[in-house]
C-alpha cells in the first residue's frame, strides 16, 4: 500500500487565517455602511465562515471555468453555493 503524506506549513495557515480575517472584516465593514444597525466587537463565527465561503465561491470560479470538466466529475453546488463532488463514500 502506498500512501502519501502532505505537510501542511504553518505559514500556509497563517496566510489563510489572515486573509479570510481581512474578508471577514471588509464583509463586516460593507454591512455596517449600508444597514442602520451596526455590528461591533470581534468578528462572529458566522462573519468567518460567510468570508471563507466568499474566498472559496472566488477560488473555484476561476478554478473551474469548463462546464464540461464539472459535467465530468457529477459536481453540484451544495447550500452554500460551493462546488461538490459526488463520490461513493458520500
Amino acid at each position: 500500500m502506498n500512501i502519501q503524506t502532505t505537510d501542511i506549513k504553518s505559514d500556509h495557515v497563517s496566510i489563510y487565517s489572515r486573509s479570510n480575517s481581512v474578508v471577514a472584516w471588509i464583509l463586516r465593514f460593507i454591512h455596517n455602511v449600508s444597514n442602520a444597525i451596526k455590528l461591533k466587537g470581534g468578528l462572529s463565527y458566522e462573519e468567518f465562515k460567510r468570508a471563507e465561503v466568499l474566498i472559496f465561491k472566488s477560488l473555484q470560479s476561476n478554478a473551474f471555468q469548463d462546464e464540461r470538466l464539472l459535467a465530468k466529475m457529477q459536481a453540484f453546488k451544495d447550500e452554500d453555493g460551493l462546488l461538490r463532488i459526488r463520490t461513493k463514500l458520500g
